[in-house]
C-alpha cells in the first residue's frame, strides 16, 4: 500500500505531514530563484521484515481557496530512497538533473509517498534555490 502525504519546503525544523494538500504544507517563495537541487536522506529507526521506499516530488503553483490547496505542476524533480530491514541503515539520493525556475510569490510543496510504514525512516530534506 503507497501512504501520500504532503509537506511545505519552506518550514524548517521538524513538521507534521498531512495526508490531505492543504494550504499550510504550500510555500511562498519570498524572491525569484531557481531550484537547481533536492537532497533526500533517510536513517533507517526500527527493524521490520520488508523493505520501505521513499519518494518526494517537488509540486509548483497548486490551486489554492482559503484553507484548500488542490493540484499543482509536477515539475520533473524527484529523488527516492529505499531501506533496507536493518536498524541504524542509512540511505540517500538527490535530483540535480532538474531545475524548477520560481518567481517571488509562486507557491511550492513536496509530495511525499511510501510504500510501507515499516521499517520507519527518519527523513531530511533540502533544497538549493539560488
Amino acid at each position: 500500500m503507497v501512504t501520500t502525504d504532503f509537506f511545505n519546503p519552506m518550514v524548517s525544523g521538524v513538521q507534521s505531514v498531512s495526508t490531505s494538500l492543504g494550504a499550510n504544507q504550500v510555500g511562498e517563495v519570498p524572491y525569484a530563484c531557481t531550484v537547481s537541487g533536492i537532497f533526500f536522506s533517510g536513517l533507517t529507526t526500527t527493524t521490520a521484515a520488508s523493505t520501505n521506499t521513499q519518494t518526494i516530488t517537488v509540486f509548483k503553483n497548486p490551486a489554492q481557496t482559503g484553507i484548500a490547496a488542490s493540484g499543482g505542476t509536477n515539475t520533473g524533480m524527484t529523488c527516492s530512497i529505499t531501506s533496507g530491514t536493518t536498524l541504524g541503515e542509512k540511505v540517500s539520493c538527490s535530483d540535480t538533473t532538474h531545475t524548477v525556475s520560481l518567481v517571488a510569490g509562486d507557491t511550492i510543496y513536496i509530495q511525499y509517498t511510501e510504500t510501507n510504514t515499516a521499517p520507519f525512516i527518519k527523513d531530511g530534506i533540502a533544497m538549493i534555490c539560488h
